[in-house]
């Protein structure tokens, strides 16, 4: 079985203090050692509610810390996860933020510095030369609504983010980080009353042990129409948005090839195009 257990504390909207506690029993271990346990603090203050000068809409502040183990995979043989849960993986994480919203929330800037610090289980039954893996990095987002009226709205945004992956050896007290993988993305969106565009064309280089590549990919194309429902207002539809989605439509690479499409299969990154009609009754 699983437990948890969670408490919130807020004052007045401006600060807020959230705690979890997680346990998890399993009954195929012994039961002097059969017990796991997961914790989370988090808190942020809403600093505009004591200092908001004219041009400020929204500010806030906020962090989060947890200690969580990692449990072994499915496809593990089942010695090995008994081995696993004995002794597991533990990763600590930390994440620091801003949110800030100015000239009359036409401006938004966010900031996150994030971290974790995995502890490895040698004892998986899995070939592994590292005892730990630590994980670092930084992400932003500037935007500005320059036009913002009840027919229309344009807003451009650049979105900026790197992290950097290290490891530290069996035996050995250096720890070692690689180059850090940046990405550097423009943000387009358009809406007026019938219609929805938005862009966003990323810039990215990306390095591990076996290749190193950079690329300018447009990444994400999105058309959406908002149509008069006159011929289906018998079958009771009132609005009907008709929308088209395009990803990874095209891609100038270093290599001349798709780094993300070979190495991250599973995670959506193959060109596709999509049609959408919804329908409101």
């Amino acid at each position: 079985p699983h437990w948890a257990v969670g408490a919130v504390i807020g004052y007045k909207e401006m600060i807020n203090l959230e705690s979890t506690v997680r346990w998890a029993t399993y009954s195929y271990l012994p039961s002097s050692d059969n017990q796991q346990s997961n914790y989370s603090l988090g808190s942020s203050f809403v600093f505009s509610k004591v200092w908001k000068p004219s041009f400020l809409s929204f500010g806030k502040i906020r962090g989060n810390w947890g200690k969580f183990s990692y449990e072994p995979l499915l496809g593990y043989p089942f010695e090995n996860r008994l081995s696993a849960l004995r002794n597991p993986t533990m990763i600590n994480t930390t994440e620091i933020g801003l949110d800030v919203l100015a000239f009359k929330s036409s401006l938004k800037v966010t900031f996150n510095y994030f971290a974790s610090d995995q502890v490895l289980n040698v004892n998986q039954g899995v070939v592994n030369v590292f005892d730990r893996r630590l994980l670092k990095g930084w992400d932003s987002e500037l935007s500005y609504e320059f036009i913002k009226n009840s027919s229309l709205s344009i807003q451009l945004g650049l979105l900026l983010s790197s992290i950097q992956e290290g490891f530290q050896a069996k035996g050995v007290s250096t720890l070692n980080y690689g180059s850090p993988n940046t990405r550097n993305s423009v943000l387009l969106k358009l809406k007026t009353n019938k219609l929805l565009l938005i862009t966003l064309v990323d810039a990215a280089k990306f390095s591990d042990a076996l290749v190193s590549s950079s690329f300018i990919k447009l990444r994400d194309v999105s058309i959406g129409y908002k149509m008069q429902a006159r011929g289906l207002t018998n079958l009771g539809v009132k609005e009907a948005t008709l929308s088209l989605t395009g990803r990874n439509l095209y891609v100038i690479s270093s290599t001349g090839v798709d780094f993300e499409s070979l190495y991250l299969v599973n995670a959506g990154m193959q060109k596709s195009i999509t049609a959408n009609l919804n329908l409101v009754f």
